[in-house]
């Protein structure tokens, strides 16, 4: 199973090409593990803390895994987005001390997934996630995987995205 990463801010665009493409590929996929997790714990975002930021990042790990493993998995698999997006959203709302704290918890975690290709979709307006995304991508060793789909409409979005997996999967590499 080839997987494949889609992230980008919000509105960029990531879950509705995640179901897409997964619906193009007749396979299964992921999406994001916080609104689940703020469901059931019954809390808001603001009132997230580092116990919260810890769950939700083996949660986010652990809720991909189920789905790459799913009996609906074919041949590819898309998540909307990972333990290293995680790690920057807990970076943006938890002090310094307490997010040092987890950083050695999420690369642990982010050094277990495996991502065929990474799809960056940038911000539509001036993020300065955008930035700290790639430094992590960076960090983490990831730049050899990522594409940056930019400039694009939603459709050629999708195009271009449909031709990368097409390619990743005509070339047989595994993750």
């Amino acid at each position: 199973v080839k997987n494949v990463l889609i992230i980008g801010g919000a509105g960029t665009g990531k879950t509705a090409l995640t179901r897409d493409l997964a619906r193009r590929y007749s396979t299964s996929y992921s999406l994001e593990y916080l609104p689940d997790f703020l469901k059931e714990r019954l809390v808001e975002e603001q009132e997230l803390d580092i116990k919260d930021f810890h769950e939700i990042g083996i949660g986010q790990y652990e809720h991909n895994r189920y789905h790459i493993h799913s009996p609906g998995t074919r041949k590819v698999f898309f998540a909307d987005t990972d333990v290293m997006m995680t790690k920057l959203f807990a970076q943006s709302h938890l002090d310094e001390e307490d997010f040092n704290q987890l950083v050695p918890v999420f690369d642990f975690y982010i050094s277990l997934q495996t991502w065929a290709l990474i799809i960056v979709l940038p911000p539509t307006e001036e993020d300065s996630s955008y930035e700290r995304m790639l430094d992590e991508l960076s960090r983490q060793q990831l730049t050899h995987s990522v594409v940056t789909l930019e400039g694009l409409n939603y459709q050629e979005i999708y195009e271009a995205a449909h031709q990368l997996v097409d390619a990743l999967l005509a070339d047989g590499r595994d993750n």
